[in-house]
């Protein structure tokens, strides 16, 4: 078991290691105090030792008198010599004392004084009038009187083993033991240690308890503080009060499970009863409820034959537009190899041209009569490209009101499909509610779902039917596109731009037959603009055209922005040498001086005329 230590600075746990072996001894305690705050002695006194405490002030007595009764107990001061002392008491403190000069500090430092004389007797005198023989410790606390206290004790007869005096001024470090050291060194005493408030000396004959105070204090003691021991057994008391608060609260908490456990028996029971009941009218209502399903099931099949009906009307209806189409493509494709064929043709005639004009500067008056007859040529083949854009744009107008009536066919067909879709939905909703409430039927209910699944693959059918109708109309939208961008491509090449300053060397009938020429190739190309524009919005109101062709044309930047001038109407009026010295940059060297000889001939007819 610890040893509680109720000192001030563990003075009781110093003086236990000294006298553990003493089971029943004395102790004599001057200026003792509390009898249990900061007592040298209370330990002791529970342990079985006795002893007398001797202390002054009235308050402390009798908190001695009240704790210590198998102490003795006395009301006194203790001096060099019998008779009265003045006491200074300082109120609720230790501090009381009879030096005026220490009383004065107190009373500055704001404590309050009572002044009083007291009894005073010598140690010697109160160990004559108990029954001493023997004191294993003597502690001596009078607040600065310590040396007449030591003065009034002979330590011959009765010589305590341990004595233990306060060595500082009173509230500090200073110490003032110098005063009385040699009255108990004198006597057979020798000093053994030192805590900073307190100096311990044992007498020569038990010099054996010297080894006790080696060290101070430490956990080898095994010692515990008394508030800490106070606290501790307070925490057993609360521990336990807690421990029988829960027992009676856990009691409650069962008795109140019982009576919820009471109450929810009793409400199942009710509650069962309640849905007997229920389950007998949920069971009327199955059977009303299975008679209008077996009627919706019926009227499902009716409505099913009667779908069935009008998309097989639907099916060759789009067997017809498909065999239509098939056709226009066909028509398509012939006209596509056509205008390949001319292309072809231009495009070998534009290259003999680019070799004529570079081949010699000397041939320039046999150049200009070539293109005498180069100019009736083109003339011829501007009439040629005139009915064949005719003949093109007749075709593009009968293809158009084709593609509008396929139109008009898909979205009468796209309506009927939603038509059918929203019929169908809605006899699948009302076929999923009745399964969810007649699950007894759900055989009956399965085939139904398989005939529409099937409704439904079929309508995909007719969905899949139409996109594929929808991507070939894109497709001979796209060749159509492609080859008016080739016709475009061929007016605005750069031999046929080099070659203009050669059209305007010839005058009179020559130079109206190339103004005749030059304003049949701007209605040329207002016809073709019209055209272009027209395929422009059939394909801005198709997004998936719209996509598809701007893939096709990324190879072709140049093109692609100049088709988009020519739709936004930029181009319209575009002179006629606009690009020639872009264009000019890429010809060879020889190509270029041709070039400037011609320009400078025509500058010099100019001139002349």
């Amino acid at each position: 078991m610890s040893f509680v230590s109720f000192a001030q600075n563990y003075e009781d746990v110093m003086l236990f290691r000294a006298l553990r072996g003493i089971e029943h001894g004395f102790y004599i305690d001057v200026g003792a105090q509390d009898p249990v705050e900061d007592s040298v002695t209370k330990a002791f006194y529970e342990k079985g030792w006795r002893g007398i405490n001797i202390e002054p002030v009235a308050h402390w007595f009798q908190r001695l008198v009240a704790y210590r009764p198998h102490d003795i107990n006395l009301q006194v001061a203790v001096s060099d010599g019998p008779g009265k002392l003045h006491l200074f008491e300082v109120v609720d403190s230790g501090l009381s004392t009879t030096d005026p000069d220490f009383a004065k500090q107190h009373a500055q430092a704001g404590y309050q004084i009572c002044e009083s004389d007291v009894d005073c007797l010598t140690l010697d005198e109160i160990c004559k009038s108990y029954p001493v023989e023997e004191i294993h410790f003597l502690k001596i606390d009078c607040e600065g009187g310590e040396a007449a206290a030591l003065r009034g004790l002979s330590l011959e007869r009765i010589r305590p083993w341990i004595i233990l005096l306060e060595a500082t001024a009173p509230n500090s470090q200073q110490p003032v033991y110098m005063e009385w050291e040699p009255l108990l060194t004198g006597c057979g005493y020798h000093f053994v240690y030192e805590d900073g408030l307190n100096r311990f000396y044992v007498a020569d004959e038990h010099s054996e308890l010297d080894s006790a105070f080696s060290h101070p204090p430490n956990v080898f003691d095994y010692f515990v503080r008394a508030a800490e021991a106070v606290a501790r057994h307070d925490l057993q008391i609360a521990q336990g009060d807690l421990s029988a608060l829960r027992d009676a609260q856990r009691v409650a908490r069962i008795e109140s499970e019982c009576e919820q456990l009471l109450a929810s028996t009793e409400y199942f029971h009710s509650e069962n009863e309640r849905r007997e009941a229920a389950l007998v009218e949920y069971r009327r209502l199955l059977g009303e409820a299975e008679e209008r399903e077996a009627q919706g099931v019926a009227r499902l099949q009716v409505e099913n034959e009667r779908r069935e009906s009008v998309l097989a009307e639907h099916r060759r209806l789009l067997d017809e537009a498909a065999e239509r189409e098939a056709q226009s493509m066909a028509r398509m494709q012939t006209e596509r190899d056509q205008w390949q064929t001319d292309i072809e043709y231009l495009r070998s005639e534009n290259e003999g041209r680019e070799a004529a004009l570079v081949e010699h500067r000397q041939l320039l008056i046999e150049a200009a009569e070539r293109l005498a007859q180069s100019l009736a040529r083109e003339q011829a083949h501007s009439e040629h490209w005139r009915n064949h854009v005719e003949h093109l744009r007749t075709e593009n107008d009968r293809k158009e009101q084709v593609m509008v009536e396929q139109h008009q066919a898909i979205v009468a067909l796209e309506s009927m499909l939603a038509v059918s879709r929203r019929d169908l939905a809605a006899a699948s909703e009302h076929t999923m509610s009745l399964s969810g409430r007649l699950a007894s039927r759900d055989h009956d209910l399965a085939l139904l779902r398989a005939v529409i699944d099937g409704s439904a693959a079929q309508v995909s059918l007719l969905e899949s039917e139409t996109g594929r109708l929808n991507r070939e109309v894109a497709v001979r939208d796209q060749e159509v596109d492609r080859l008016h961008g080739l016709i475009q491509t061929i007016h605005h090449s750069t031999s046929w731009r080099i070659t203009a300053p050669m059209r305007w060397l010839v005058s009179g009938p020559s130079h109206a037959a190339i103004s005749a020429i030059g304003k049949m190739r701007l209605k040329i190309k207002k016809i073709i603009k019209k055209a272009l524009t027209g395929t422009a919005i059939h394909v801005t109101r198709r997004p998936q055209l719209k996509r598809l062709i701007v893939i096709i044309l990324s190879p072709f930047p140049t093109f692609k922005e100049r088709l988009k001038r020519v739709v936004t109407g930029a181009d319209s009026s575009r002179p006629i040498h606009s690009s020639l010295a872009t264009e000019l940059a890429d010809l060879t060297p020889h190509a270029r001086r041709v070039y400037a000889d011609l320009e400078a001939a025509v500058d010099k007819n100019n001139r002349d005329k």
